[in-house]
């Protein structure tokens, strides 16, 4: 399964970190709510997914400790978080689970493809391995970062 990673966050000539206003405001206030500073942010697509207009995005952030991921789903007035990924565990968050029908994920479970998306369910149909895959893929790929000006 393939995913499209796009880096959101760029350094301006003055050093400042920058990204496009919509992503970044909303990963801010889904930081603030849930206590953390991300470093890294990213929107993620998959190569066969119904285009929803819908941000589902990746950020980053590493303590001393511990790396964390947290995908969410911008649906512009409201969002969904979808997992919190700790030191490379997902799990999904209740409100994601009941977002997604109980039989869109067991149609998922018998696709050899990427999880698709609809007019339906705009929402990414994924699973915790999904999730873990997504991460390990756009770590490989070196998508966490900041893009310099």
């Amino acid at each position: 399964m393939g995913y499209k990673f796009q880096p959101l966050l760029e350094r301006g000539k003055e050093g400042h970190i920058n990204g496009p206003m919509s992503p970044v405001l909303f990963m801010n206030g889904v930081a603030k709510q849930l206590g953390f500073n991300y470093q890294y942010l990213v929107r993620v697509d998959n190569n066969q997914s119904y285009d929803s207009g819908y941000d589902h995005l990746l950020a980053k952030w590493e303590t001393k400790n511990h790396t964390y991921h947290c995908l969410v789903v911008d649906m512009g007035s409201q969002g969904i978080p979808v997992s919190l990924v700790i030191d490379g565990e997902a799990t999904l968050t209740s409100i994601y689970q009941k977002q997604t029908t109980e039989e869109a994920m067991e149609e998922h479970r018998y696709q050899t493809e990427a999880p698709k998306r609809s007019k339906e369910n705009p929402i990414m149909i994924l699973t915790v391995s999904d999730i873990e895959n997504m991460i390990k893929q756009a770590e490989a790929q070196n998508e966490f970062k900041i893009i310099e000006k």
